[in-house]
Protein backbone atom coordinates (compact mmCIF):
# COMPACT_ATOMS: atom_id res chain seq x y z
CA UNK A 1 0.00 0.00 0.00
CA UNK A 2 1.56 3.63 -0.65
CA UNK A 3 0.56 5.12 2.67
CA UNK A 4 -1.54 7.91 3.86
CA UNK A 5 -2.19 10.33 0.75
CA UNK A 6 -5.01 12.32 -0.64
CA UNK A 7 -6.16 10.07 -3.04
CA UNK A 8 -7.15 7.95 -0.05
CA UNK A 9 -8.37 10.47 2.30
CA UNK A 10 -11.30 11.28 -0.73
CA UNK A 11 -11.85 7.53 -0.81
CA UNK A 12 -13.46 7.81 2.47
CA UNK A 13 -14.62 11.04 2.24
CA UNK A 14 -17.10 10.12 -0.89
CA UNK A 15 -18.47 7.36 1.39
CA UNK A 16 -20.93 8.55 3.51
CA UNK A 17 -22.42 10.20 0.70
CA UNK A 18 -22.72 7.45 -1.88
CA UNK A 19 -26.10 6.44 -0.28
CA UNK A 20 -27.62 10.10 -1.43
CA UNK A 21 -26.53 9.18 -4.83
CA UNK A 22 -28.09 6.17 -4.31
CA UNK A 23 -31.24 8.02 -3.61
CA UNK A 24 -30.92 10.24 -6.37
CA UNK A 25 -31.03 7.38 -8.71
CA UNK A 26 -33.60 5.07 -7.54
CA UNK A 27 -37.50 5.16 -6.89
CA UNK A 28 -38.91 5.20 -3.45
CA UNK A 29 -40.92 1.87 -4.10
CA UNK A 30 -37.73 -0.14 -4.99
CA UNK A 31 -36.35 -2.46 -2.68
CA UNK A 32 -33.58 -2.28 0.05
CA UNK A 33 -31.53 -4.95 -1.53
CA UNK A 34 -31.49 -3.14 -4.56
CA UNK A 35 -30.48 -0.06 -3.44
CA UNK A 36 -28.10 -1.92 -0.74
CA UNK A 37 -26.70 -3.64 -4.15
CA UNK A 38 -26.42 -0.76 -5.85
CA UNK A 39 -24.52 1.37 -3.23
CA UNK A 40 -22.49 -1.74 -3.00
CA UNK A 41 -21.41 -1.24 -7.01
CA UNK A 42 -20.73 2.50 -6.06
CA UNK A 43 -18.43 1.88 -2.99
CA UNK A 44 -16.27 -0.82 -5.31
CA UNK A 45 -16.03 2.10 -8.34
CA UNK A 46 -14.80 4.42 -5.10
CA UNK A 47 -12.00 1.50 -4.22
CA UNK A 48 -11.29 1.05 -7.87
CA UNK A 49 -10.56 4.84 -8.59
CA UNK A 50 -8.79 5.91 -5.49
CA UNK A 51 -6.37 2.18 -5.92
CA UNK A 52 -6.19 2.96 -9.65
CA UNK A 53 -5.37 6.68 -8.71
CA UNK A 54 -2.80 6.01 -6.15
CA UNK A 55 -1.11 3.41 -8.88
CA UNK A 56 -1.15 5.67 -11.74
CA UNK A 57 0.70 8.41 -9.59
CA UNK A 58 3.53 6.42 -8.08
CA UNK A 59 4.01 4.90 -11.81
CA UNK A 60 3.31 1.12 -9.49
CA UNK A 61 0.68 -1.83 -10.45
CA UNK A 62 -2.47 -1.94 -8.98
CA UNK A 63 -3.03 -2.88 -5.69
CA UNK A 64 -6.11 -4.87 -5.32
CA UNK A 65 -5.90 -4.75 -1.87
CA UNK A 66 -6.27 -1.24 -1.53
CA UNK A 67 -9.56 -1.09 -3.93
CA UNK A 68 -10.83 -3.52 -1.52
CA UNK A 69 -10.23 -1.72 1.95
CA UNK A 70 -11.38 1.52 0.05
CA UNK A 71 -14.26 0.03 -0.85
CA UNK A 72 -15.09 -1.38 2.15
CA UNK A 73 -14.64 1.65 4.60
CA UNK A 74 -16.69 3.70 2.31
CA UNK A 75 -19.59 0.93 1.86
CA UNK A 76 -19.53 0.99 5.94
CA UNK A 77 -19.26 4.95 6.18
CA UNK A 78 -22.58 5.03 3.27
CA UNK A 79 -24.43 2.58 5.45
CA UNK A 80 -23.85 3.99 8.93
CA UNK A 81 -24.22 7.83 7.85
CA UNK A 82 -27.44 6.54 6.15
CA UNK A 83 -28.94 4.98 9.18
CA UNK A 84 -27.63 8.01 11.63
CA UNK A 85 -27.65 11.14 9.84
CA UNK A 86 -29.37 10.88 6.80
CA UNK A 87 -32.43 8.80 7.26
CA UNK A 88 -32.93 10.54 10.40
CA UNK A 89 -32.99 14.06 9.50
CA UNK A 90 -35.28 13.27 6.31
CA UNK A 91 -32.51 14.14 3.61
CA UNK A 92 -33.12 10.63 2.07
CA UNK A 93 -36.65 11.02 1.36
CA UNK A 94 -35.54 14.46 0.34
CA UNK A 95 -33.26 13.28 -2.23
CA UNK A 96 -35.18 10.16 -3.13
CA UNK A 97 -37.82 12.51 -4.48
CA UNK A 98 -35.87 14.74 -6.49
CA UNK A 99 -34.36 13.39 -9.84
CA UNK A 100 -36.52 9.23 -10.48
CA UNK A 101 -40.12 9.64 -8.95
CA UNK A 102 -42.42 6.68 -8.79
CA UNK A 103 -45.41 6.87 -11.23
CA UNK A 104 -48.75 7.80 -9.40
CA UNK A 105 -51.61 4.87 -9.54
CA UNK A 106 -53.98 7.06 -11.31
CA UNK A 107 -56.51 3.95 -10.88
CA UNK A 108 -56.65 4.49 -7.01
Amino acid sequence: MAGFDTALVLGLVVGPFLSLIVGLVTKASWSGAVKGILLAALAAADGFIVSWQQAAEAGAAFDWKTAFLVALGAFIAAHTTHGAIWKTTGATAAVQRTLVKDRLDLAA
